[in-house]
């Protein structure tokens, strides 16, 4: 059984300046917000897995060339990296869409970084030289390129906020399992919390775990949970890339795995982070008479693109 989904990503980094850190003259000067470009590497490692939801590292520089997809580097780095851990914000709803969103802040010491500084970058996992996954100019407040200067006696600080909006719409396919035409319906659950949706979700890192139920209905609630009781099975789960830009999640359910008496109605998954937290359910109707002589494969097709 195959499945798409996926959803839309953004980022935006904050800049500040500690100015004469450390001293009675000191104070903070913000710059604002600089919206990013992630870019064409971010989804290409994306399907290959490389992508981490909370280990990253921040890089800034001194060129002014306008951001391109292709790139893969900061025009003229300055000076060296920084790592940084993210954090999971809440999550909340603006307008129709339900945004999963992880912060990470790098702090560099006083002097680390000297110099004029005009581009800004992150990459979101393990760190290969100076290769960055999003680069952005730094902006004024009227959304035009800037420069900051930044001498030994300040400290620069650089927050990275990468945003995820959530898919909600159901998805329905027909198939045959067993000769019988099943209706499968996607669904999300749990918009609203971070426990079920935050970046390990978003980036299809999931638990090898499947939650599965004889008498859940259809949620029709993307801010609602289960209602019923969930018995949980331990399945193997592999990953692949089978097209350009696509990461599959593959479930096997074995013949000891998911079996309801009256039929199996309702599966769902969880992030790694998270798996007691459901995040996408899938119902069947009529139920799937999965039982010790039959096993069950779910592929799950993510992709992802840009806001």
């Amino acid at each position: 059984m195959n499945i798409q989904t996926g959803g839309k990503v953004s980022g935006v980094y904050g800049i500040k300046v500690l100015r004469n850190a450390d001293t009675d003259k000191e104070h903070l000067e913000d710059f604002g917000e600089s919206p990013n470009m992630l870019l064409d590497g971010f989804f290409e490692r994306f399907a290959s897995g490389d992508l981490s939801p909370s280990s990253w590292y921040m890089f800034v520089g001194s060129g002014t060339t306008p951001v391109d997809a292709t790139q893969t580097q900061l025009v003229s780095q300055v000076g060296s990296y920084e790592q940084i851990s993210a954090t999971s914000n809440d999550n909340v709803k603006v307008g129709n869409d339900y945004i999963a969103s992880s912060t990470g802040i790098a702090e560099w010491s006083i002097g680390a970084i000297v110099g004029n500084i005009s581009e800004v970058g992150a990459r979101l996992g393990t760190l290969i030289g100076s290769t960055v996954d999003s680069r952005a100019l730094i902006v004024d407040s009227q959304g035009n390129p800037t420069t900051i200067t930044v001498t030994a006696e300040d400290k620069l600080v650089i927050s990275y906020t990468l945003k995820y909006i959530i898919p909600t719409q159901q998805h329905v396919s027909v198939v045959d399992f067993a000769g019988v035409q099943t209706t499968c319906t996607l669904e999300t659950i749990n918009a609203l919390s971070k426990y079920s949706w935050d970046f390990y979700s978003a980036l299809a890192i999931f638990a090898g775990i499947l939650n599965y139920s004889g008498t859940q209905e259809l949620v029709n609630n993307p801010e609602l949970g289960e209602t019923s009781s969930f018995d949980r099975s331990s399945i193997s789960i592999t990953y692949s890339e089978p097209s350009t830009g696509v990461r599959r999640v593959s479930f096997f359910a074995s013949i000891e795995d998911c079996n309801e008496p009256l039929g199996l109605k309702y599966l769902a998954t969880s992030g790694v982070a998270s798996y007691t937290y459901r995040a996408l359910g899938i119902h069947f109707d009529p139920p799937i008479l999965k039982d010790n002589t039959k096993t069950l494969t779910l592929n799950f097709d993510f992709t992802l693109t840009r806001a």
